[in-house]
């Protein structure tokens, strides 16, 4: 037997109900424009025709919905930090932020400074913070970035005493 050629009636894949053009075209027009305009110039390679296979694209276009523009990840939200205040002076070890679509290669900085990250959730990130990073009583923001992505969460900020 030969090996199935793609596009070939070996390789086609019939889904179950045809997809509602409709439903694509409204999905699509809710993207951004950066999807919408790299989805118009890749179309044409899905294979079914000059206009793709529908139930693919409607696929595509509802995942894509939920991602962030350009790096395929979600934007991290942080909700909270613990402890939220401490002595300046003093190392915050283990120190704890609660959010949203931590990816596992999430990293925190900490006034600006990387922190040694211990463990990452979806919703949990433990890291330590040193001593030498409160030398002074003030506040000192934390922020949360996803490995792939170019937009970090809003930072939460931690108090020292």
């Amino acid at each position: 037997m030969a090996a199935p050629v793609f596009g070939s009636g070996y390789m086609e894949v019939s889904p179950p109900g045809a997809p509602n053009p409709a439903n694509l075209v409204e999905t699509i027009s809710k993207l951004d424009p950066a999807f919408v305009t790299a989805y118009n110039s890749a179309k044409y390679l899905i294979p079914g025709g000059p206009e793709g296979d529908n139930a693919f694209i409607e696929a595509i276009a509802l995942i894509a919905t939920r991602y962030k523009t350009g790096s395929g990840v979600y934007n991290p939200t942080l909700s909270s930090i613990s402890p939220t205040t401490g002595v300046h002076g003093t190392a915050v070890t283990p120190m704890t932020a609660t959010g949203t679509n931590f990816d596992s290669s999430a990293s925190v900085t900490f006034n600006g400074v990387p922190v040694t990250v211990l463990s990452v959730t979806a919703t949990t990130i433990t890291f330590n913070v040193a001593a030498g990073l409160t030398p002074i009583a003030g506040t000192y923001p934390v922020v949360v970035k996803n490995a792939a992505g170019t937009t970090p969460s809003a930072a939460v900020n931690f108090t020292a005493t």
